[in-house]
This record gives C-alpha cells, sequence and structure tokens, in this order.
C-alpha cells in the first residue's frame, strides 16, 4: 500500500540517477504520483512480482 490507498506501482526509467548507478534510474513509482484517470493505467500490463 502506498499513500494514494492502492497498491498500484509502476515500474519506469526517470531522467536522472539519485541513489544506485547500477539501475540506470529504472524504479518503482506509486500510482499516486501518476497523474492519470484510471489505475491502472487502461491495456497496461500487469507484473506479478
Amino acid at each position: 500500500m502506498h499513500p494514494g490507498g492502492d497498491n498500484v506501482w509502476y515500474h519506469t526509467q526517470g531522467d536522472r540517477v539519485v541513489v544506485d548507478p547500477k539501475n540506470q534510474a529504472w524504479g518503482y513509482m506509486p500510482a499516486v504520483h501518476v497523474h492519470n484517470p484510471d489505475d491502472p493505467i487502461p491495456g497496461m500490463v500487469r507484473c506479478d512480482v
């Protein structure tokens, strides 16, 4: 769960490396920080990791 009240997270690549250079800015972002009308985004493939 995240502050948005659900457990939808998006795996994405950021525009800058902040913590670990070997990850090349890839990481997870909670849906509360993605501005779209529906979570998950319609048509997005689900990942059950």
